[in-house]
């Protein structure tokens, strides 16, 4: 690096002195076009550049003034010079920290009606995909919550349940959602809310898969964890898939003690389901008390990871209570409710008495055998 820096040392050397020798070496022959093809790859991540999978004639076109043979030519170029390496018929740049730089750069030189078009316009749904994945690792930076917040304008082509319909169209909302969630929990606000439940039913298949994997990221976290739960319920209430990982068992898993599916501490967790349960919608009710159930269990913790990585910030960790009388606290409080609930005569009373009886033996060996008495009086 000293040696290609030449005029000037290394310890003053600026990243983009460092980025441009490490892409273009000592012999910078036909510069610029390696420059463009080095952003174009990066903001994809990967490119196809081998038959069937050729990407090229496509991604040229969002290049200035470059055709699909220049670009091929200029990433062959690249690979000798060991910046692009090859997966098989794929092709990524090298290292990770100049990808991304390279990323942001193409980004910024991008105007906005390119924007839309590179997330949710013509392209091809995997480069679209790729493209939104690549953003989300760059959202430790200010360029990719402004594209982000653009993109998922109301008035903007991810707007409507229609356009989400669209193959590779949910995936990019689900990329999104880890750069800017407040940005994304709005949009889909905007686009759920308004919609009943048999309209929520409808939902189905990969559309519905794409909101449940955004929405579990969404209130991972603590700042839009409420109004991400309320819509995982709302999803919940109209539930039509049946594995573990639907929109009822994520809702539910938001609450336990230990290892919950969110950042947020118990009290926002206690106020969201207190909030709840003044609302008595009939439909979410049952929801919401296996949500208590789910926050008075004792034992068998565990959950699926995946959902607390957003990008290239630092992994959200789980709220974790810091005493044991913390522990029993909360799940004291989630009891209480559940035995408010328990004492009604319909359909919900009967699953919260069903639920507290279960329940009764491992408090009782964790030392609340006077909570449960007095809970089992009540009722």
């Amino acid at each position: 690096g000293q040696t290609w820096l030449k005029g000037g040392s290394i310890a003053g050397a600026t990243d983009q002195e460092l980025f441009d020798r490490i892409i273009l070496g000592r012999k910078p022959a036909n510069s610029e076009a390696l420059i463009k093809a080095a952003k174009l790859l990066s903001a994809f991540r990967l490119l196809g550049v081998k038959h069937p999978l050729t990407d090229l004639e496509v991604v040229a076109k969002l290049g200035r003034s470059m055709s699909a043979e220049d670009l091929r030519a200029a990433l062959d170029d690249l690979h000798q010079r060991g910046v692009v390496q090859a997966h098989g018929r794929l092709v990524s740049l090298q290292p990770k920290p100049l990808a991304f730089a390279l990323a942001e750069r193409q980004w910024t030189e991008w105007p906005e009606a390119v924007w839309d078009e590179v997330l949710a316009g013509s392209l091809a749904p995997h480069l679209r995909e790729r493209a939104a994945q690549q953003l989300a690792m760059l959202n430790d930076r200010p360029k990719s919550f402004e594209v982000a917040k653009y993109v998922q304008r109301f008035s903007g082509p991810l707007a409507s349940l229609e356009s989400l319909r669209r193959k590779g169209n949910h995936d990019v909302i689900d990329a999104l959602s880890e750069v800017d969630g407040e940005t994304t929990v709005g949009l889909l606000e905007h686009i759920l809310l308004p919609l009943n439940m048999e309209q929520l039913r409808a939902i189905d298949g990969e559309l519905r898969r794409g909101f449940v994997r955004a929405l579990e990221k969404l209130a991972f976290a603590s700042n839009t964890f409420e109004r991400s739960a309320i819509l995982m319920l709302r999803l919940a209430a109209a539930e039509n898939e049946d594995w573990g990982n639907n929109a009822t068992g994520l809702f539910k898993d938001f609450f336990p003690v230990f290892l919950g599916g969110t950042e947020a501490d118990g009290e926002a967790r206690l106020r969201l389901l207190d909030d709840l349960i003044r609302k008595n919608d009939p439909t979410e009710m049952a929801v919401v008390v296996d949500a208590l159930l789910h926050g008075s269990e004792t034992n068998h913790h565990s959950r699926m990871v995946g959902a607390e990585t957003h990008g290239s910030r630092p992994a959200l960790e789980s709220w974790q209570p810091r005493f044991w009388k913390d522990v029993w606290d909360y799940v004291s409080a989630c009891m209480e409710r559940l035995v408010k609930l328990a004492v009604k005569s319909d359909k919900v009373g009967e699953v919260a008495r069903v639920g507290v009886a279960h329940r009764l033996r491992t408090l009782i060996s964790g030392g609340l055998i006077d909570e449960v008495e007095t809970w089992v009086k009540t009722i």
